[in-house]
This record gives structure tokens, sequence and C-alpha cells, in this order.
């Protein structure tokens, strides 16, 4: 249920839903300056933030933040790939995130986590899909050969690219994302450590696979059903949370590459001194940038290809796409953002009915949330959560082993859970 709002929030959050978003989308019209553009947009990015209070559970505060951080990298000459951003890639990003700020729910009303909806779990049944989970974990084991993490302790290379059933691992990444985000939901709504234990396998799973994106969104998308079933963290706990997630981050990925972040990135001489974690992160946002002013400077858009929802395909029946890798600034460096693919392949104008389509989908599981607190709500608002924070990242809008968790919850919803009144049952 939800709480009284203090009508003033109301106001203002009115205003800042109206006001702000035309305010960022004229600078584009009366600025040629990509640098005004870019002081500007932190500065409406920053105001709203602050109030919004950070608050994490907002998604276009979740959505905003990495953008953040990628225009303020944009601006800090670090590297010697450091160049000034094409005006018409700014452009784009004012534009998603002033429609973003326009369309995705605000964070003024506050949330009661008593659960509305109470479910009883049909045990064999889980059990059932636990052994099918378990059984696809091993086949994919026998077929590789190897696991990546225990390959990399013996010889120093993981192979962990090449991991994997091609067909089946996507299939296999949903599924595993999907059923371990269950179980952890029936872990803290109903205290039964045995679905806690099946979530930790997922996760040792994940990572005896070296698979650093399935454990991101497994964890990101516990922690969104964590603060809606339990308790909301606190700003001071997520931002602890992130710090060590972004630590951990440039660990593993030093270990896994086995490379020297500071060379690949060019790191100028008076900034070695930053912490592996912190390149780490400026690459995989400022080389972000540069992949997508690539694809605004160099291609004759759109190409019309379809490859931009290739990867809704299973990869042995995906056709292969040529001069993809022409717009990177360094091959290490793949990310280009959800806008890089659909902006290449489809133009400007489709990317943006898309993006609003997104905003209006996350706005659909925002309000079903809210008004049912159900398990397949709040599961299914994680995903579509993710899908934004990392969309700096990737487009996970089009990518099967995220986007698919929507149906495997779904099917897990109608398999195993019924709802029922008054006390939780085992």
């Amino acid at each position: 249920m939800l709480s009284q709002t203090n009508p003033k929030n109301n106001i203002f959050t009115l205003l800042i839903k109206l006001v702000f978003p035309f305010a960022l989308i004229f600078s584009i019209f009366f600025s040629e300056s990509p640098l005004q553009i870019s002081i500007f947009l932190l500065f409406i990015m920053t105001i709203v933030l602050f109030y919004y209070r950070f608050e994490i559970l907002n998604v276009w505060v979740a959505f905003s933040v990495p953008w953040l951080m990628i225009i303020f990298f944009s601006l800090l000459p670090l590297s010697e790939y450091s160049r000034e951003i094409n005006i018409t890639t700014l452009q784009i990003i004012v534009i998603i995130v002033a429609i973003g700020l326009f369309l995705l729910p605000s964070s003024s009303r506050s949330f009661d986590h008593n659960l509305q909806i109470k479910y009883a779990v049909s045990k064999n049944v889980f059990l059932c899909f636990f052994l099918f989970y378990l059984a696809l974990s091993i086949l994919n084991i026998v077929l590789a050969g190897y696991v990546p993490l225990i390959k990399s302790f013996l010889t120093g290379n993981s192979g962990y690219m090449e991991f994997g059933v091609k067909g089946l691992y996507g299939f296999y990444n949903a599924f595993s994302n999907a059923f371990g985000l269950t179980a952890f939901y029936l872990w803290v709504t109903k205290g039964d450590k045995f679905y806690g234990l099946v979530f930790f396998t997922v996760l040792m799973f994940f990572l005896l696979f070296m698979t650093r994106q399935n454990i991101m969104s497994i964890l990101v998308e516990a922690f969104v059903i964590y603060n809606f079933t339990v308790r909301k963290f606190s700003f001071m706990k997520v931002a602890a949370i992130g710090v060590i997630t972004i630590l951990c981050f440039g660990i593993l990925g030093d270990f896994r590459l086995d490379i020297d972040i500071k060379n690949l990135a060019r790191i100028k001489e008076e900034f070695l001194w930053l912490p592996s974690a912190v390149v780490w992160l400026y690459s995989y946002s400022y080389f972000n940038i540069l992949n997508l002013d690539n694809v605004v400077a160099l291609y004759q858009i759109p190409t019309m290809d379809l490859s931009s929802v290739s990867s809704l395909i299973p990869s042995f029946l995906r056709p292969s796409f040529d001069g993809a890798e022409n717009i990177l600034e360094i091959s290490s460096f793949t990310v280009g953002s959800f806008i890089l693919p659909i902006y290449r392949d489809l133009g400007f104008f489709v990317f943006i009915l898309l993006f609003v389509i997104f905003c209006l989908i996350t706005r659909n599981y925002y309000n079903r949330l809210h008004a049912r607190n159900s398990y397949e709500d709040i599961c299914s608002y994680s995903v579509v959560y993710f899908c934004f924070l990392f969309s700096f990242f990737e487009n996970f809008w089009f990518y099967l082993p995220i986007i698919f968790q929507l149906v495997f919850i779904k099917l897990f919803r109608i398999s195993f859970l019924r709802s029922v009144s008054g006390v939780q049952k085992n």
C-alpha cells in the first residue's frame, strides 16, 4: 500500500518533470558548444538527483547516475584518447535524459513493505526445476570440458568466452537468473533457508563460469527485491555497496583479462596514481561514449540491417554482421550503451520511439507493483530496472539472457506459486 504524500512534494515533482525536461531540450537548440551542453546537463541532473535524494529505487536515478558519470568522465583528459565529443552525440543523450525524467515514475510515493499477496509454494515442482537447473549446469561443464574459474587457476587462461553450448547457454543464463531471483524472493519473504541455498548455488555457478554480467544482474535484481519486500537500504549503505562493487569489478577485470588496464586505456602519466578499479570505471564510461561518438561521426545512419535485434535470436541461428568492430575506439572495450546498436541500425526517430516504449513499460510495471505488490510484479520490475541501470553498458532490452527472464518469472508463478490469504505457508 502507498502512504500519504505531501501535496507540496507533488507540486515540486510535477514542476521538475515538466520544466527541467523542456529546459534540457531547449539547451541543445540554443548552444553549439559541447562543453556548455555537458555542463548544463550535469547541473540539471545533479539538481534532480538531490531532489530525489538519490533514491536508488527510483528508476530515473538508477538510469541517470551512470550517464552522469559518463558525461563527467568525458570532460576529464585522463587518457591519450581524450577528445571533444560530437555535439550530435550529446544531443541524443540530453534527449533521452529529458524523456526519461518526464515519463519514468518519480520517487514521491513511499512504499509499505507488508506483502499484499502471499504465496504457497509447491516444493515438489520447485525441486524439479532445481534439478533441471543443476542438470543444465553440469551439461555445460561436460560439453565444454572445463570450468572457467578452475581453468584460469590451472592454466592462466579461463576460456570463459568460449564456454557454454551455443543456443543453450543464453537460455541457461536467462533461466538461471530468473530461477535464482525467484529463490531469493521466496527466501526473504518466507524465511526458508532452503531457498537461500538455491540462490547461492546459482550465484556460485555464475562465479565458476566467470560471467560478470550474470553476477551483476542477479545481485542488482535481488537488491531491488530486498528493498521492496524487507526494508529499504539507506543512501550510505547503497554508496558503500557501490564502492565495494566497483572495487570487485576492477579486481575481477584484472584477473579475468590479465592485462594492465592503465596501459590499455593509455592513461596519461600524471594520472597513473589512480587505482585500477577507478580506471576500469573510467574506461567503461568514457570509451562507451567514444564508441557511440564514432557511430554518429562515421556511419551512414540508419543501416537497417536489423543487427540491433539479433541478440534476441539464439546464437546458432544468429547471422553475423560486418563493420561493428570499426566503431570501437579500442577493441577490448565493446561497450556502446543501449543507444549505439539501435541508433546505428534503425536511426534516431525509431530509437526515440523505442525508448519511449521502454519508459512506458517500466512505468506500467512500477504502477502494477504499487497496486498489487505480487511476486511477478516485483521480480519483473527488478528486471526492467536492471535494463535501465545498465543502459550505459548494453541494450539489455534486446538481450535474451536478461529480457527473457520475464517469461520465466511468469512460468514459475504459474508452475509452483499459488496465492493465498493470511499467513504464508511453506
